[in-house]
């Protein structure tokens, strides 16, 4: 060995691990968890506002919707919206093209002739 390296084909030893060292807090958990957790975080108010271009003021207004209200979270005072229920949520506000419209309409007469 030239001291500059592992010869070629030689491997390098792991570094052992303290004894009194604690595992990671993703060590404990599946890394699906960990990443489902990540591509679907919760969201305060204010980043939902960046999320969904809605005021806070809107998106307040909306949590005490009785018709519909937000899907969310209270912990300690503060509101927490997972962003896939919050898509969910938003599916329910689309609109339909217009051309749809007539056959909207005689569908629903449909359920009444019927």
């Amino acid at each position: 060995m030239n001291g500059e390296g592992p010869e070629p084909g030689e491997s390098i030893p792991a570094r052992p691990r303290p004894r009194n060292a604690k595992p990671t807090p993703s060590s404990s958990l599946a890394s699906g968890e960990v990443a489902g957790s990540l591509a679907d975080p919760f969201l305060d108010l204010r980043a939902l506002t960046h999320y969904s271009n809605l005021s806070v003021r809107t998106l307040t207004r909306h949590l005490q919707d009785l018709e519909r209200p937000l899907p969310h979270y209270k912990v300690r005072g503060k509101i927490l919206v997972r962003r896939s229920e919050f898509d969910r949520w938003m599916e329910g506000f689309r609109r339909r093209p217009q051309q749809d419209l007539p056959r909207l309409v005689d569908e629903v007469l449909a359920k009444f002739r019927g």
